[in-house]
């Protein structure tokens, strides 16, 4: 820039999503805000995160899985995104050691979102997903 600053533009990786899944995540997003455990379960079954009929994926289990991983924004407050709490908010997005393991290793991740054009969540979550069993064969 002309006063000696260097400025990023980053564009992400973007791509064209369809009106039907704008409304799908914003409702998902909606909901656990909203703290609907029911709906929550339902949207992330609908987009192919997990069977819907599982029995060991329970509702409240997943929007606590969810505000454990998303929740600092839920609230109007101040937060501080520290190392320890992003150390915790990663073990808690696919790590053996997170009380929400037992959920994680029984779902799946969407395969669109395991292209490049479709990560949102981090390359292990997609590389661990292909690595999982199919729900109902063990842990």
């Amino acid at each position: 820039m002309p006063d000696g600053r260097v400025a990023f533009l980053d564009f992400g990786m973007t791509k064209k999503i369809a009106r039907t899944q704008i409304a799908a995540e914003t409702a998902l997003i909606k909901a656990a805000l909203e703290g609907d455990a029911e709906e929550v379960h339902a949207g992330l079954a609908a987009l192919g995160f997990f069977d819907r009929d599982d029995p060991e994926i329970e509702p409240d289990r997943v929007l606590a899985h969810v505000r454990a991983l998303q929740g600092w924004y839920a609230e109007d407050r101040s937060f501080t995104i520290t190392r320890d709490y992003i150390a915790r908010v990663m073990v808690d997005a696919g790590d053996p050691r997170s009380e929400y393991w037992d959920l994680m290793k029984r779902q799946t991740m969407p395969p669109k979102r395991c292209s490049p054009a479709g990560w949102r969540d981090s390359r292990s979550a997609c590389s661990a997903s292909s690595r999982r069993r199919p729900t109902g064969t063990g842990s």
